[in-house]
């Protein structure tokens, strides 16, 4: 039986000097990789990869179709990039920023990200299930009906974003600062809502998930 990756290019992109920018590649030069390193790709569309990881790369302007699961990033920028529908399940993010990227149905399933930054991002439907999230920062983004079920998270900072119609089933918010974002119309077990900071209006709306009458 052949190996499929015997028959891959092994890592033979140039890096470059410390402090200096990263190379410019197109995808087509960078699809064979095993390793997609310090290199920088622009409007361009990079399709389901067979690469075991990005490190220290910026993407700007892309869009990512098809399946990236068990994937490392590392020290990777996202920016004006569409993950649409994609998959990206069982994956590594580790020091990578996203900024004004299109989520929208994207899965991040058992995903491990660790200092972490989404930035004005839309993920609208995106399905984060047992994610697990350490030393986050999710500024302006829309994650309306999105999934959070079975998540940990642990230190995640949270700064006016929309949790419209959000399942967070199984998931413990203590340590979460809902105050100055949107919540409304949430899933989640009266239980797991300890240790949660809230306005004065969202904790009218959890004392009616604990059976609460305010008058």
């Amino acid at each position: 039986m052949t190996n499929k990756r015997s028959s891959k290019k092994t890592h033979i992109l140039r890096r470059p000097e410390y402090g200096s920018e990263p190379i410019v590649h197109t995808w087509k030069e960078c699809q064979n990789l095993d390793r997609i390193e310090s290199v920088r790709i622009e409007n361009d569309t990079i399709e389901s990869c067979t690469a075991d990881s990005f490190l220290e790369c910026e993407l700007k302007r892309v869009v990512f179709q098809g399946r990236f699961r068990g994937i490392l990033f590392a020290d990777v920028t996202f920016e004006h990039c569409d993950f649409s529908n994609a998959e990206l399940d069982e994956s590594q993010f580790r020091r990578c920023s996203f900024h004004n990227c299109r989520l929208m149905g994207t899965t991040f399933i058992r995903s491990v990200l660790e200092d972490v930054t989404l930035e004005r991002c839309t993920a609208v439907y995106a399905n984060f299930n047992r994610s697990a999230w350490k030393y986050a920062e999710w500024k302006e983004c829309s994650f309306k009906e999105a999934g959070f079920g079975g998540c940990s998270f642990q230190d995640v900072k949270l700064q006016e974003c929309d949790f419209t119609g959000c399942d967070f089933l199984e998931t413990k918010l203590a340590g979460m600062d809902f105050s100055d974002s949107i919540l409304q119309q949430i899933t989640v077990r009266p239980q797991d809502l300890k240790g949660a900071v809230f306005s004065y209006e969202q904790a009218v709306l959890c004392a009616s998930l604990l059976g609460v009458t305010i008058k």
